[in-house]
């Protein structure tokens, strides 16, 4: 079996075929001719070229065969790739909520802390009442001693 050049092979794979020009067929027979040897006629017969392609039907054969099985091993490790990702995703996705959902948690009890903070402040200020001319620094039973002074001499 004939080497094949991997840089043919793969500018074969990536690339278009070429255009059929006179330049090209030509160029094509004059290769032809290279592989066959001397003929005894210049003239290349429809038989002739049949003969040919199936001398290299097993060459085209194989290298179709060789070709399909490459790209069916690449489909399959593009489409385990794309299985990885899409399982990667799903998990990311599934993450992703239950972060949501923790971070909704964690904003609702920051709510009812702030307003349980709000209505601690609201009532320490109700208890508290500031009477003017009593001094905030004196002790608890000098409190009821001066407040008790305070209302007696309110009420006369």
């Amino acid at each position: 079996m004939e080497k094949k050049d991997p840089e043919t092979t793969n500018r074969r794979r990536t690339s278009s075929p070429p255009k059929l020009t006179k330049k090209n067929i030509k160029e094509g027979i004059e290769h032809v001719l290279q592989l066959t040897g001397p003929l005894e006629q210049e003239v290349i017969t429809r038989e002739f070229l049949i003969k040919l392609l199936e001398d290299h039907r097993d060459t085209i054969t194989e290298d179709f065969l060789v070709s399909t099985k490459e790209l069916k091993e690449e489909i399959k490790s593009l489409n385990t790739k794309l299985q990885e990702n899409q399982d990667n995703l799903d998990s990311l996705k599934f993450d992703f909520l239950k972060q949501q959902e923790a971070y909704e948690m964690l904003n609702n009890k920051y709510s009812d802390i702030q307003k349980k903070l709000s209505d601690l402040g609201d009532r320490s200020r109700k208890i508290n009442l500031r009477i003017r001319r009593v001094s905030e620094a004196i002790k608890n039973q000098e409190i009821k001693d001066d407040l008790f002074d305070f209302f007696k001499e309110i009420a006369t």
